[in-house]
């Protein structure tokens, strides 16, 4: 992630150069401002001083005054008078008073242009050559670790947050190369962290929508497999005339079923596009009645009865396609499971806005871990079910992709004895 660290430094640099320069120039034109009157007061303290000294002691007091304001405030100072002769030594001052600075000026340094003021009645000039100005090359030495400090603060700061980037670039590059447990695992509550997070309940989806569609292969195959060595049996049986009608009907029935799991799975590997818009109002008892029917004929050929409870009148808002898919689904998957002797019982209630339809066996039920997976494609318990049932493995599946397409829930829950399953849907 070079790229990142260059930017953040690049960036850091920037603004550390653009507040430098800010900081000077504003700096230098608040002091100049604001010095500038209070100096020109001090130089003419200092005009008044020399003068005062001069004329009541004498030169000597003068030049004892001088070398004092030298050793408090560095730079030279003379006293000149009208003409611009120095009062202790004669030189001609003229030329420097000639040449002076209107009034003192703090930036930029210049060597030999002095200040001068004079008294209001021009006998006498004081002249002051400014101290010796900074040396940037001597002084630099003192400043330089500052922006050294602030480049390596710079850098650690940059790696920190580049390096969240990096452990999520290895992880997506891993996962990538087929490493589908692996994970990042952040507990930063930053961007980075979220990005992290997001990426780790993606992968986890994508995890479990490839184990779906290993398993979905597999009990496909286990499920064709079956009837494909039937009719391999039933077409060598139908070449003899003694066999020809059992291999006939063996034929059939191996061909219904390998077309119902086919439009099974068809079903269960269809688009999901979340609960319809709108539904209509589904008369759940001719829908109820209309499924039982149906499912009749099979339950009476094993001495499994259907036990119907719905109010008259009691209506849901859905598709009642689904619905009926649902229900026919549930019901027939209960028929499977309950003993013979025993119904399946179809109830309906309403409670507030919600009417909860439940479709119950008297079988064994199922262990309480398994009752969210009963509804995965293709899921068998042992116990509970065998391929030689008839099942494919997909009713449940059928059911809980249909209510949550007409826009309600689907539950399961052991009886002791028995299987309940109940569907919420809105009214």
């Amino acid at each position: 992630m070079r790229s990142i660290l260059g930017k953040i430094l690049c960036w850091l640099a920037g603004t550390l150069v653009l507040g430098a320069v800010s900081f000077v120039v504003v700096s230098v034109l608040l002091i100049e401002r604001r010095a500038r009157d209070p100096l020109a007061a001090a130089l003419l303290l200092q005009l008044e001083g020399a003068t005062r000294t001069y004329e009541a002691r004498g030169a000597p007091a003068l030049e004892a005054y001088l070398e004092r304001l030298h050793r408090d405030f560095g730079g030279r100072y003379h006293l000149a008078d009208a003409a611009g002769r120095d009062v202790l030594t004669g030189e001609d001052r003229s030329p420097a008073i000639a040449g002076a600075l209107p009034r003192p000026a703090l930036w930029p340094p210049r060597r030999s242009a002095p200040v001068v003021a004079a008294t209001a009645d021009g006998r006498y000039h004081f002249i002051a050559f400014s101290p010796h100005p900074i040396d940037v090359v001597e002084v630099s030495p003192y400043y330089v670790w500052i922006p050294l400090a602030i480049v390596a603060l710079a850098y650690l700061l940059a790696k920190h947050l580049a390096a969240p980037a990096r452990r999520l670039r290895d992880t997506v590059e891993r996962f990538g190369r087929g490493d589908l447990s692996v994970r990042c695992h952040s507990a930063s509550r930053d961007e980075f962290g979220d990005l992290a997070r997001a990426f780790d309940r993606m992968a986890d989806r994508i995890e479990g929508t490839l184990e779906n569609e290993r398993r979905l292969l597999r009990d496909v195959a286990h499920e064709i497999r079956s009837p494909l060595a039937r009719l391999k049996y039933a077409v060598e049986l139908a070449g003899t005339d003694q066999g020809r009608d059992t291999a006939l009907a063996h034929i059939r029935k191996d061909i219904d079923r390998m077309a119902s799991i086919a439009s099974d799975l068809l079903e269960t590997t269809r688009p999901v596009f979340g609960p319809a818009a709108s539904g209509r109002d589904v008369p759940l008892g001719a829908l109820v009645a209309e499924v039982a029917a149906d499912c009749r004929r099979d339950a009476e050929s094993e001495s499994r009865p259907i036990s119907v409870d719905v109010p008259p009148g009691l209506r849901a808002r859905a598709d009642p396609e689904r619905v009926r898919r649902a229900v026919e689904n549930l019901v027939r998957n209960g028929l499977l499971h309950t003993p013979p002797g025993t119904p399946v019982e179809i109830r309906a209630v309403q409670a507030g806005d919600v009417v909860r339809l439940t479709v119950r066996d008297w079988g064994p039920g199922v262990p309480p871990a398994e009752l969210e997976r009963i509804f995965r494609p293709f899921h068998r318990l042992d116990e509970a079910r065998r391929r030689e049932t008839g099942g494919t493995g997909l009713g449940l599946a059928i059911a809980e992709r249909a209510i949550a397409e007409a826009g309600g829930r689907i539950a399961a829950r052991n009886m002791n004895p028995g299987l309940e399953i109940a569907i919420d849907l809105p009214c």
